[in-house]
């Protein structure tokens, strides 16, 4: 629970769009709908933007195994078709909310089981087994990774763009220096206005990882995560509703456009980093698998709690975006999946010109989406 407890206020802007997928308060369908299009809008950066700057940011073309880009983007699409199924009515009931569970418990499954099973089919057929153990089975197990010894303190070797060995420890602290900007001006403007919140969140939510001071407080840490990202995602809905108060703009406009990038930045800081190491499968798995958890789980459990109790209505507006994301889905696995499995490769390859044309098609997605609600009279609330 420690590295939840530790990331959890760093993912907040993530959370804010699950948070007001269900509503923020029961029956305030204005606040549903923000959710649901940050939703929808942070699905067409992870399979359009995110990868194409993964792309950029490393020195050598991307290579991503075929099996997780279809167990993700597979499932995913499966998740964006309910959602789809769901707001056709307009009305979310108890059955559609069970689905969208019952299918992050598929994939959670399929996550977990899916290399054991394989491994015992190849062993039955008499097939040679590869070692595709993870990370954290090579480091308990004491064994070497990449001809590098692996140790209980996650020291876990990381390809560096000049093709050195750096250790998982080195990687995380790239990745906070990055997120907090470094030693720029805007990393110290960022710094100095945080300072306050860095200090109460020092105090309400203290380091209870492994071996800290305050380890038996992980319980209380893992709570006081959760409270502070209600209250700020409480402002950041209340802020939202306020602005289409006053510009009457839609607002699923804000949400698909404004929300939902602020909400993919985390993913975006993790995802280049991790690219720049060389783990390219790791870099779209990581901004792509969580779209999974966004619509099945972050919309499917808040509106499983409440649905009993109060209507939760949606917005046919929020169609248009929902049928513009399957068509940004389709390009991508289109141009990352299909060319792979078209040529016969193992690999999926993600080059520079592959990562313009990614950009090109969340450009697209917007201009269409923006065009579509003028054209209707929808873009004014």
């Amino acid at each position: 629970l420690s590295p939840v407890c530790l990331g959890s206020l760093r993912r907040a802007a993530s959370i804010n769009a699950e948070y007001m997928g269900s509503g923020g308060t029961a029956g305030d369908a204005q606040t549903t709908n923000l959710g649901v299009s940050a939703i929808l809008g942070s699905g067409m950066i992870a399979f359009s933007v995110i990868p194409a700057t993964c792309a950029f940011s490393s020195s050598a073309p991307l290579m991503l195994k075929r099996r997780p880009l279809l167990r993700d983007e597979g499932f995913y699409t499966l998740s964006l078709l309910t959602l789809i199924f769901i707001i056709w009515d307009g009305l979310v009931v108890f059955s559609e909310c069970v689905m969208l569970v019952t299918i992050y418990l598929f994939y959670l499954s399929v996550v977990i089981f899916a290399t054991p099973v394989r491994r015992y089919y190849r062993k039955f057929k008499g097939l040679v087994v590869k070692d595709n153990s993870s990370f954290s089975e090579k480091i308990a197990s004491g064994g070497k990774f990449s001809g590098v010894e692996t140790a209980i303190d996650l020291q876990q070797p990381l390809i560096s763009p000049a093709g050195e060995l750096e250790s998982a420890e080195e990687t995380a602290k790239d990745m906070h220096n990055t997120e907090e900007g470094g030693d720029s001006a805007v990393g110290k403007a960022v710094k100095i206005f945080a300072f306050p919140l860095s200090c109460i969140f020092k105090v309400t939510c203290p380091n209870a990882e492994e071996g800290a001071r305050f380890e038996n407080l992980y319980l209380f840490t893992f709570t006081m995560t959760f409270i502070w990202v209600s209250v700020f995602s409480f402002i950041l809905s209340s802020i939202i509703e306020r602005w289409v108060n006053l510009s009457g703009v839609n607002m699923a406009v804000f949400g698909l456009i404004l929300v939902s990038l602020g909400a993919e930045i985390p993913d975006t800081i993790e995802s280049v980093s991790v690219a720049r190491k060389g783990y390219g499968s790791m870099a779209v798995a990581n901004c792509q698998g969580t779209q999974v958890i966004n619509i099945a789980l972050g919309l499917g459990v808040p509106w499983l709690l409440i649905c009993g109790s109060s209507e939760i209505t949606l917005s046919k507006d929020l169609l248009i975006a929902a049928f513009i994301q399957v068509g940004v889905v389709v390009c991508n696995l289109s141009l990352l999946l299909g060319v792979a499995i078209c040529t016969g490769k193992d690999k999926a390859r993600l080059d520079r010109k592959k990562a313009g044309f990614l950009y090109a098609t969340y450009t697209t997605a917007i201009a269409i989406f923006i065009v579509v609600m003028w054209r209707t009279g929808k873009l004014q609330q």
